[in-house]
């Protein structure tokens, strides 16, 4: 499908705002859409289908083939990700990468080689938002029914993940990701500022500064966490 009339547009974002009652985080996936019908006045009027918005529409459709309907009462209160021991960090440049850190679990993602010779090292909020979204790939349960209240050195991914939408796509695949897993855990996330020295674990670990690193966190784990293929695939495809 490549276009649509503004009235069909209408139905599926009136049936997706009810869902949204229930499920607020599922906004994030329907903010392109109500953008576009701002383009047009008319009930017959096309309005071009943007890959953006097939994105969104295909998110809907992976979780509300999983969503059984139940929507489950969250822990009370936030938890910040300091008490969970969790923190994330990127630094750009070949030899470098991002990494994730949860009381003694620990991960590091190394740059694709092919980066090098694009234009990604010079988006800094994507690469800030992948170990956020690694950590919740990769520990998934712990996030479960929580109210989690991340730490970022980076205001620009404190606001994306706040307002839970970009105008970057390729920042955009990265926060899908995020925000379903969210609703598929059932767990509410916010974010607020930090400077980067109280973030001196996961910076080093983004160095690839291991000595630093275990000089940090003593007691970590002696291995990192492998990095899935399918999350491999997500960063190749951008």
């Amino acid at each position: 499908m490549k276009k649509v009339t503004l009235k069909e547009l209408q139905s599926i974002c009136g049936s997706l705002a009810f869902c949204t009652k229930a499920l607020p985080a599922g906004r994030a996936f329907s903010c392109r859409l109500y953008s576009t019908m701002g383009k047009v006045s008319k009930p017959f009027h096309f309005i071009r289908v943007t890959s953006g918005m097939k994105n969104d529409l295909l998110m809907w459709k992976l979780f509300l083939e999983q969503f059984n309907g139940n929507s489950y009462i969250n822990d009370i209160g936030w938890i910040s990700n300091f008490d969970l021991e969790l923190y994330t960090d990127s630094a750009g440049g070949l030899g470098k990468g991002c990494a994730a850190y949860l009381n003694g679990k620990w991960t590091f993602l190394e740059w694709p080689n092919e980066w090098n010779s694009s234009e990604i090292f010079k988006d800094i909020t994507y690469l800030e938002i992948i170990p956020i979204a690694l950590a919740i790939f990769l520990w998934f349960d712990q996030f479960y029914k929580k109210n989690i209240l991340f730490h970022i050195d980076n205001l620009a991914v404190v606001n994306i993940l706040n307002k839970k939408s970009s105008k970057s796509e390729r920042v955009m695949s990265i926060l899908r990701l995020i925000v379903y897993c969210s609703l598929i855990g059932n767990f509410q996330f916010k974010a607020v500022h930090i400077l980067s020295k109280d973030n001196a674990i996961a910076d080093a670990l983004s160095r690839a500064n291991f000595q630093k690193f275990r000089r940090l966190a003593p007691l970590a784990n002696d291995h990192p966490h492998p990095i899935p293929v399918e999350f491999w695939n997500l960063l190749k495809t951008k």
